[in-house]
Parts: structure tokens; sequence; C-alpha cells
């Protein structure tokens, strides 16, 4: 069985997302140091995520792997 189980990609993707999303928009305040460049950045973190939600392995890193993701983003906005 895959990654996704019975859900769609969408939908295991938006569940896990939910759970990260303030976490990547507050590293993405700090790292930017202003309210519109960190909504800026954490909606591209996230589309970076969903396009590359089929390569995540699955395992205990999601957090991890949403904040590095949005690291590089903001590092590219800089």
């Amino acid at each position: 069985m895959s990654l996704f189980g019975r859900k769609g990609k969408a939908e295991a993707f938006e569940e896990l997302a939910a759970l990260h999303e303030r976490a990547v928009y507050l590293l993405c305040l700090r790292m930017m140091g202003n309210r519109e460049d960190a909504l800026d950045c954490a909606q591209e973190a996230m589309l970076n995520a969903y396009r590359a939600f089929d390569r995540f392995q699955g395992d205990n890193q999601g957090k991890s792997w949403f904040l590095c993701i949005a690291h590089h983003v903001c590092i590219d906005s800089l």
C-alpha cells in the first residue's frame, strides 16, 4: 500500500500540512521580519511541499521536512 493509503495525495497532504502550517509561518516570520513577506514565503513553502509530497518518506519527521522547505524558501527570498 502506498504512503497515502486509501486517501488521495491532496487529502493526505492537507492533513499533514494542517499540523505544521503555524510552525512554517512562524519560521518565515522570524526569518523575513515582516508579516507580508512571511505569508508569501509560507505560501510558497507549502506549494513546494505539495509538489514534493510524492517523495516524502512518511516518517515522523514531517515537521522537520516542512521547516526545511520553508527555510530554503526564505533563504532564496532574502
